[in-house]
């Protein structure tokens, strides 16, 4: 792959992400649950790594920590 294309599928990652990981904190507060995950540059690079698997990660180690 050239170096745009992994540029490209990198940033469409990392918005999807970005995405889903406000709506699903938005569902959580609704929900009541304590478990928000924040968006900073860590868990930007994590999203865009890694897309919608990142997502659930960052929410399981969110959980994981709160227990």
């Amino acid at each position: 792959m050239k170096v745009i294309e992994i540029l490209i599928n990198f940033i469409y990652r990392m918005v999807f992400g970005i995405i889903c990981t406000y709506f699903l904190n938005q569902l959580v507060q609704v929900m009541g649950a304590g478990l928000q995950v924040g968006l900073n540059g860590w868990t930007v690079i994590v999203l865009g790594s890694l897309g919608v698997p990142g997502v659930v990660l960052l929410f399981a180690i969110q959980f994981v920590s709160g227990l």
